[in-house]
C-alpha cells in the first residue's frame, strides 16, 4: 500500500463513501462553498467524480477539515436552477471568494441538512452530538 492514500477497495464501505444500501455517496469539504438560508451551496464539475456521483445519487456528506472540532452534515444535493436563488448564492460567493461560481458554467447544488454530527476530539465521546433536522 505504501505511503499514499489507500484505494477505495482497501477501505471499509463507510470510509469509501457507501450508504447502507451500497450506493455511492459524495463528500464535499465545507471550506469550498457557502452557507445561506440554513443550507450549504457548492459547485462541482459535471464530469468530475463528485458530479457523476451526485447525478447517480444526490445523497451527500459535507464535513469541515478540522478533526479537533469536527462537524459532518448529511443531506441531498439538489441542483439550483432558480435565477433569484443563483443571484443570492453568487453574491455570497463573491463576498467570500471574490468570484462568481456561475462563471464556471457548472452546476451549483443546495444541501439542506437532514442530519448533523459534531464532536470535540479532546472530550470525545462525551462531546459527540447528533442532530436530526
Amino acid at each position: 500500500m505504501g505511503l499514499g492514500c489507500p484505494q477505495n477497495e482497501q477501505l471499509p464501505d463507510v470510509l469509501a463513501g457507501h450508504d447502507s444500501r451500497g450506493s455511492r455517496t459524495s463528500a464535499c469539504d465545507a471550506g469550498v462553498g457557502v452557507w445561506l438560508d440554513d443550507a450549504f451551496f457548492f459547485s462541482t464539475g459535471r464530469k468530475s467524480r463528485k458530479g457523476q456521483n451526485l447525478a447517480a445519487n444526490p445523497a451527500c456528506t459535507i464535513a469541515n477539515d478540522d478533526g479537533e472540532e469536527a462537524v459532518v452534515v448529511e443531506g441531498l444535493a439538489i441542483q439550483v436552477e432558480d435565477a433569484t436563488a443563483l443571484e443570492r448564492i453568487a453574491t455570497a460567493y463573491q463576498k467570500k471568494y471574490k468570484m462568481d461560481p456561475r462563471d464556471m458554467g457548472e452546476p451549483i447544488f443546495r444541501v439542506k441538512p437532514s442530519r448533523v454530527f459534531g464532536l470535540v476530539e479532546k472530550t470525545f465521546p462525551q462531546s459527540a452530538t447528533r442532530w436530526k433536522l
